[in-house]
């Protein structure tokens, strides 16, 4: 499952790859709103339900986002799509105006899909780069960090690459400006990590990482930001440390929520001060929660009302309002649940 082609209409090629009729998909470039035409394929892929296409369309939001349109056109789109006219692929279609259309091919949905996510982890820009970063034309996001100033690789500078030559001279949008790729110190190849690498970090035997690679890259495991001269992976440091940090020493938060039908408690939109979020270790995590139930089945009471004077539940029916001031029970008993583990820190072997 991988990135194995990208489509004639493309506004950025990608090296080694090869370039794919993608005329299918009407003309892309006669919209004067690549985004408004990317949500308009999702939506006519969705009307036609005797089809066999698929879609999926992401529009997200980043703090360096500058929508100017109103309708979230300006925020960076992201469009999975297959067509019978390439059965066993998928298209990645991306867009940001200040760096323009994307067309890439993959060999399956699920691959596209995973690529779609990875743009979204990026944290920011419309073309995705190098598996796991992106760029808005000005700055490289890598893992929602902005990475100011990096130098890009343009079209003209790889014109002799299989793929990026083919479309310079047969594309109608081709431009030796066209980025390609990106020029960072964690990119460079002395600077990137490999099986061995990874497998010390980890503990992970290279079987294993080699069975991520083939099963499920871009899932599983990170897509790789480079290729050896015999295809095996090579990845940068910052992305496999975040991907490492999950499996060596994940973190956890822990957050307390109120039961199934009992309101939260909040004021003004500022949540409780008795809910407890914190950040553990898995043991730390499993403790605090044990506690926590605890804490509830001791106490027994919840907030069953709001906010016209509260009426505290136990177990076994309503207790009387003037028994108890509900205000020491506010809170109280909040269920506590772990949130989805999030990367710790890892130390390079």
């Amino acid at each position: 499952m991988a990135l194995i082609g990208f489509g004639s209409q493309t506004m950025h090629p990608r090296p080694g790859c090869v370039m794919v009729d993608d005329a299918a998909l009407g003309d892309l470039h006669a919209a004067d709103d690549k985004s408004e035409l990317l949500e308009s394929l999702f939506h006519k892929s969705r009307e036609t339900v005797e089809s066999e296409e698929r879609a999926s369309l992401d529009v997200f939001e980043s703090p360096w986002s500058k929508d100017k349109s109103g309708y979230r056109y300006d925020y960076p789109h992201s469009l999975v799509i297959t067509h019978r006219s390439q059965p066993d692929g998928a298209f990645h279609l991306t867009h940001l105006e200040s760096i323009g259309l994307t067309v890439d091919f993959h060999d399956s949905w699920d691959s596209a899909l995973w690529a779609q996510g990875a743009l979204r982890d990026a944290g920011g820009g419309g073309l995705l780069l190098h598996g796991a970063y992106s760029t808005d034309g000005e700055a490289a996001y890598r893992l929602g960090e902005r990475i100011e100033q990096p130098q890009f690789i343009r079209a003209g500078d790889m014109a002799d690459v299989p793929g990026i030559r083919e479309w310079l001279s047969q594309s109608p949008v081709a431009s030796g400006e066209a980025v390609v790729g990106m020029l960072l110190p964690e990119l460079h190849a002395e600077a990137l990590v490999s099986y061995s690498l990874v497998a010390a970090l980890t503990g992970l035997k290279l079987q294993t990482l080699r069975n991520y690679v083939h099963r499920a890259e871009g899932a599983e495991i990170p897509f790789r930001q480079f290729s050896t001269d015999q295809g095996h992976p090579q990845w940068s440091r910052p992305v496999m440390a975040e991907w490492a940090g999950y499996r060596v020493n994940p973190r956890y938060s822990i957050d307390c929520r109120p039961f199934d039908g009992v309101i939260r408690a909040e004021q003004n939109g500022e949540r409780h001060p008795h809910i407890d979020v914190g950040d553990y270790s898995h043991e730390e995590a499993k403790e605090a929660v044990e506690s926590g139930k605890l804490a509830a089945a001791a106490t027994g009471y919840r907030l069953v009302g709001m906010p016209k004077g509260f009426r505290v539940q136990d177990h076994n029916g309503e207790v009387p309002f003037d028994d108890l001031n509900p205000v020491d029970f506010e809170g109280v008993s909040y269920s506590m649940q772990i949130s989805e583990a999030k990367s710790g820190p890892v130390t390079w072997p």
